[in-house]
């Protein structure tokens, strides 16, 4: 365990000059940045509250039932466990639980505090730094991390769609979506069987270019290689799944007791429409926190195929709450996280907007590795 910044960065050394914005272009970027998720999360929020009133959200927030909510905040602490381990099993044999953790939680905490999800690379450079693993390959392990989420995410939705009757247009989409999954599916089962063919053939056709930008992506292909070849192992990939699944059964668990706080009879139909709904809406870049776009996702998971059900009001209400409890669980872990490691905010925020991955992709290359 690391005790201070001087000590990551001696494990970790960052490229002293790593290519960036142009300085006159920087504040304008980063300005800009803030405003799109600014607006979009005022825009998301004003149409989850406009059918709310506020006497009305503090009755239904006041009548929810405290021991359902506890029981949910313990599953979110809890749930956050299996995710940290399934990362790990897409990193093995390198990294180490304790570290997939707290980078796992840090990076939580700068979604929660800062705009448009930096906290996935924030969450990769403090893993890369900690463990000493190569950035390219953790960031290969979030990518995959993600993509093996959409899968499950469309599977719930495809179930959960097969139960209910929503607007055409929603349909629509849906079927778009489990359409351009199904084809990532195939693709990625594929490519790991036919990897190594594969993989000469790219490396044939690669060498044929001159330049260094070739080396570049050389090392960047055999970084995100190490991480991908890995699903070849049957007995490695169903560990994995398991790991997703189990993660997916604890949040269904606190969605469900979430609901529960709030109406007599949630159903399970409900709960996986709600999660892959929002999962699916984290897509979408916002301000710190996902504030706006999460409350009105979550509302309209419920409004619109369970209307008879769900007022605007409820439903709101649940979204909050569950908002709530990822927000502060994680923010928590996260700020324990930084202590635990030795790191500060400000310095990991400094590391994440001189974009690292480039630089070490050029740092590889040019080295041979």
């Amino acid at each position: 365990m690391l005790e201070s910044d001087e000590r990551v960065k001696k494990q970790a050394p960052v490229n002293e000059n790593p290519r960036k914005t142009p300085k006159y272009l920087q504040p304008l970027a980063g300005r800009l940045r803030i405003w799109i998720g600014l607006t979009l999360s005022i825009i998301f929020l004003y149409f989850a509250v406009r059918k709310v009133p506020l006497s009305d959200l503090v009755v239904s927030l006041a009548n929810a039932e405290l021991l359902w909510l506890a029981a949910a905040l313990v599953l979110q602490i809890f749930a956050l466990l299996p995710r940290a381990k399934r990362w790990l099993v897409i990193l093995e044999p390198e990294g180490s639980f304790r570290e997939a953790f707290s980078s796992q939680n840090i990076g939580y905490l700068f979604n929660n505090i800062f705009p448009l999800r930096v906290g996935e690379i924030a969450r990769i450079l403090v893993m890369a730094r900690v463990c000493g693993i190569s950035i390219i390959k953790v960031g290969t392990s979030v990518v995959l991390e993600r993509v093996l989420d959409v899968i499950f995410v469309t599977l719930g939705l495809l179930i959960a769609l097969s139960g209910i009757i929503i607007p055409d247009g929603y349909l629509s989409g849906a079927r778009l979506l489990i359409w351009l999954v199904g084809v990532v599916v195939i693709l990625l089962i594929l490519f790991v069987r036919f990897y190594p063919r594969l993989d000469r053939l790219f490396r044939s056709l690669l060498l044929k270019m001159p330049g260094k930008f070739t080396e570049r992506i050389l090392a960047f292909w055999a970084q995100a290689l190490d991480v991908i070849k890995l699903f070849s192992d049957m007995k490695h990939t169903i560990r994995l799944l398991a790991w997703f699944l189990v993660s997916w059964l604890f949040s269904i668990a606190l969605y469900w007791c979430t609901l529960r706080a709030f109406v007599p009879d949630p159903t399970i139909l409900e709960v996986v429409l709600m999660i892959s709904t929002l999962a699916l809406s984290f897509l979408i870049p916002s301000s710190p926190g996902y504030l706006g776009v999460f409350q009105f996702v979550g509302q309209q998971a419920l409004v619109i195929p369970f209307g008879s059900k769900y007022n605007p009001v409820t439903a709101f209400a649940i979204a909050l709450t569950v908002h709530a409890i990822f927000y502060i669980t994680t923010s928590l872990f996260g700020i324990i996280g930084v202590g635990r490691i030795g790191l500060s905010i400000s310095n990991i925020r400094k590391e994440v907007e001189v974009h690292p991955i480039r630089s070490e992709v050029h740092d590889k290359s040019t080295r041979g590795d």
